[in-house]
């Protein structure tokens, strides 16, 4: 791209359409495949997991709650790991087709209350755009965005020597797919892959003699600003981010929430802007 461009960020973004954002978390996997397939998806990080048939016609989601719900099913019994993935879709996948611009997506996912969206052209199953995609085009820009409206309430916290177990026992309670580690002050975040992980080797059983700490993704410190939140987000691939309070003490924002109130606030045309214009910005960069 060249440096000398004359088009406003508003015009490029209008004409941009979902299918040319890029796009991570892309995991699809067939209605026939084991169960274990869609779970080894989401121990590599993904928050859901596409179910296609052969045509790769859409036939739901198993998302990483859902996975979580069955981690000790998998291992009770190697028949559930075997049964088709397809028996386990875990919810109405919320679609929209991927020629349609950013700010549609931006719009039906605040409507819908959902961290994601199925990208379709027809009755294909294309890609999954979610909040992290999307907030990943805003990584440097700086919001006033009070973090304090969003601190999250229902957040269970362990300290360094609780075991994976109890960090499971966590997530089941929170319906959430993270746990904070916190002694003093915040050390590290437990994820859902972790857990799974140690699952998948040792078996369900194992998670009583395993510490968090020897499993936590480290956090040196948490963040004060919308940017910083982001800049944590992804450089230690977190949806519950640590966030330091007016009085030093420490609260959690999930990434979802972050992103919801940001589309409320200033309105979907006005964030797609905003990443249009960290997309010109970036293009530039690279040309």
């Amino acid at each position: 791209m060249k440096s000398d461009i004359n088009l406003s960020g508003e015009d490029i973004w209008r004409g941009m359409k979902l299918c040319e954002l890029p796009r991570t978390n892309e995991y699809k996997v067939k209605a026939e495949e084991p169960l274990a397939a869609a779970i080894s998806a989401l121990s590599r990080g993904s928050t859901a997991v596409l179910v296609v048939d052969e045509g790769d016609r859409l036939r739901g989601l198993v998302t990483a709650s859902r996975a979580l719900s069955l981690l000790p099913a998998l291992t009770m019994s190697s028949k559930v790991a075997g049964q088709p993935v397809g028996l386990f879709v875990s919810e109405r996948a919320v679609t929209m087709h991927h020629e349609y611009p950013v700010e549609a997506a931006l719009q039906l996912m605040v409507e819908e209350g959902r961290s994601h969206v199925v990208l379709v052209d027809g009755l294909r199953a294309v890609g999954l755009l979610t909040h992290r995609c999307l907030l990943r085009a805003l990584l440097g820009t700086r919001l006033d965005l009070d973090l304090r409206r969003l601190l999250a309430r229902d957040v269970i916290t362990l300290l360094a020597h609780n075991s994976l177990a109890e960090a499971y026992r966590a997530m089941t309670e929170m319906n959430y797919y993270e746990v904070p580690i916190v002694e003093e002050e915040v050390v590290g975040v437990v994820r859902l892959r972790d857990v799974i992980s140690e699952v998948a080797t040792k078996g369900f059983e194992s998670l009583k003699l395993v510490k968090v700490y020897s499993k936590c993704k480290l956090v040196e410190r948490g963040a004060r600003r919308f940017d910083e939140v982001l800049e944590l987000a992804f450089k230690e691939d977190l949806n519950l981010v640590p966030v330091l309070k007016d009085d030093g003490s420490c609260g959690f924002v999930k990434l979802e929430d972050v992103f919801m109130q940001l589309v409320r606030e200033l309105g979907a045309f006005k964030v797609a802007e905003l990443m249009s214009q960290r997309f010109i910005t970036q293009s530039v960069r690279g040309a």
